[in-house]
C-alpha cells in the first residue's frame, strides 16, 4: 500500500512542479513514516500564490483514479494554513460544506468544520520532501516546531503486533490485527469481544444491524434488514429460511 500511495504523490509531483506558483511538495503523516498499517496520504503543498490553484486541484482530483485515499493540505509561503484541496470540480458547488464560514474564499480550497490546523500534529512526524524549487520551506517549518517540543527527532508510529483474542460467544480465539488495533485506537473503541464470525451482520443496502451474528446470517439466508427487505420488495423467504 505504502508503495502505491508513493507513486500516486509522485505522479502529482510531476504535475504541479511546472506551475509557477507551487513551490514544495512533502508526503506528511504515516506514509511518510513508512507506517506499515498506512491507509492513506497526506501532502502538503507551499505555493507563493493561489491564481493557478485550479491547475493543483485538478493534478490532485487526478490522483483518485490511482488511489481516493488523499488529501492535499495547502500553506502559503508565509506559514499560513490555507486549506485543503476540495474534491468537486466545481467551486463553490451545491454541498452544504461549501456554506461553512471561509470555505471557498480561495477557489478550491475547502475548509472542513471543527478542523483546525495544528502544526505540531504534521511537523511532530517524519516529512518526506519529494520536490522543492529552492531550498526547503517545510523541512525549516519542522525544525523551529520540533524545537518548541522539546524533540530531538520526529516521534514514529507505534509499530502494532497481532494479538491472539477469545471471543466471547464461541470462545474461539481468532487474530486481531495491528491494522485493526490501530484503527480502533484512533476511534477511540475498546478491543472486540467477538470474532468475526460472531460479530454483528449488517444490512447490504443500509448497513443497519440484522441482530444476528455473521454465521447466523449466512446460514439463514439474511442479507437485509426488515424495511430495506419491504421497499426493495424481497421474497419474505430471506428471513424466514
Amino acid at each position: 500500500m505504502i508503495e502505491k500511495l508513493r507513486k500516486m504523490a509522485e505522479a502529482f509531483v510531476t504535475k504541479v512542479k511546472e506551475f509557477p506558483e507551487v513551490e514544495e511538495v512533502a508526503i506528511a503523516g504515516s506514509v511518510a513514516s513508512d507506517d506499515k498499517y498506512a491507509r492513506d496520504c497526506d501532502l502538503a503543498v507551499i505555493m507563493s500564490g493561489f491564481s493557478g490553484i485550479g491547475d493543483v486541484a485538478r493534478a490532485a482530483r487526478q490522483m483518485s483514479s490511482i488511489f481516493h485515499g488523499w488529501d492535499v493540505f495547502v500553506f502559503d509561503s508565509h506559514r499560513n494554513y490555507r486549506g485543503r484541496i476540495c474534491r468537486r470540480k466545481d467551486c463553490p458547488a451545491t454541498s452544504t460544506d461549501c456554506f461553512i464560514p471561509g470555505c471557498g474564499e480561495i477557489p478550491h480550497l475547502k475548509l472542513i468544520n471543527e478542523f483546525k490546523f495544528d502544526e505540531r500534529e504534521i511537523f511532530s512526524r517524519k516529512i518526506d520532501i519529494l520536490w522543492t524549487r529552492k531550498d526547503s520551506f517545510l523541512l525549516e517549518w519542522q525544525k523551529d516546531v520540533l524545537k518548541v517540543m522539546g524533540l530531538k527527532s520526529p516521534r514514529k508510529y507505534k509499530v502494532y503486533e497481532n494479538q491472539f483474542l477469545r471471543c466471547e460467544d464461541c470462545e474461539a480465539k481468532f487474530i486481531w490485527k495491528g491494522e485493526e488495533q490501530k484503527y480502533f485506537k484512533e476511534m477511540g473503541w475498546p478491543p472486540p469481544i467477538r470474532c468475526p464470525g460472531c460479530r454483528p451482520a449488517r444490512c447490504l443496502a443500509c448497513s443497519s444491524p440484522l441482530y444476528l451474528s455473521r454465521r447466523e446470517a449466512k446460514e439463514k439466508n439474511v442479507t437485509h434488514c426488515e424495511e430495506c427487505r419491504l421497499l426493495a420488495g424481497l421474497k419474505n423467504e430471506e428471513n424466514e429460511t
